[in-house]
């Protein structure tokens, strides 16, 4: 009869989870003998090479991480505030590193450990736009992560507001005198715009014209 890995994956897990319980990290080479001893103490038919078969499944499933005394259920538990870190995360769209540690007064240490355990179970996801760590849920498009990430910064919100109150096409040098910016940083923004689709552009007596996608 054909070896169904998933008949024994919640058998595996709870001695695992036994295995964690002393207090050790998860080691292949000591964590199979164990598996094999407490397996042949209930008297199952299961030998190694099923053992590795369903600890690399595991491991795909991202339940368990080498190197972690933790499962994926008792990550977010131990200590708490990670729980809270997720959410922040999750909450807020476009969330880069820096934010994190100031919103919960963290040290970088611990704020980078803390980011590598939900990123070792696959809770998040990261992503580095310009200079800047960016976290989010792995559910989550990366291209509607870099929209919120750029739409939280407050020159770009300066540039989306003064499109949304003057509802017509602009100049890259009206606009720079209009929201005192230096016209090289309105370039860079209204490029970005224009990549993430939130803004066009129209040439007109050979003037590059840009536009709210809204505006007709």
């Amino acid at each position: 009869m054909e070896f169904d890995k998933k008949d024994y994956e919640d058998l595996v897990l709870d001695i695992i989870i036994e295995y964690l319980n002393k207090n050790r990290y998860i080691e292949l080479e000591i964590l199979v003998p164990f598996i094999k001893s407490r397996i042949s103490e209930k008297k199952i038919n299961l030998n190694e090479d099923g053992i590795r078969i369903i600890l690399k499944s595991l491991f795909h499933q991202n339940l368990i991480a080498e190197g972690s005394k933790l499962t994926k259920n008792e990550v977010l538990e131990n200590p708490p505030i990670r729980n809270k870190i997720y959410n922040y995360i999750k909450n807020n769209l476009g969330v880069y590193y820096f934010k994190i540690v100031k919103e919960f007064n963290l040290g970088n240490h611990s704020a980078t450990w803390h980011l590598e355990m939900l990123l070792k179970f696959a809770l998040i996801n990261e992503m580095k736009i310009e200079k800047n760590h960016v976290y989010y849920e792995t559910s989550l498009n990366p291209k509607d992560v870099e929209k919120a990430y750029y739409l939280s910064n407050e020159k770009i919100i300066s540039i989306v507001e003064y499109f949304n109150n003057n509802s017509t096409w602009h100049t890259k040098s009206e606009l720079s005198k209009n929201l005192n910016m230096h016209l090289n940083t309105v370039n860079k923004y209204l490029n970005k715009l224009e990549d993430l689709n939130i803004i066009q552009t129209k040439i007109i007596s050979n003037k590059t014209l840009y536009f709210k996608e809204e505006v007709k």
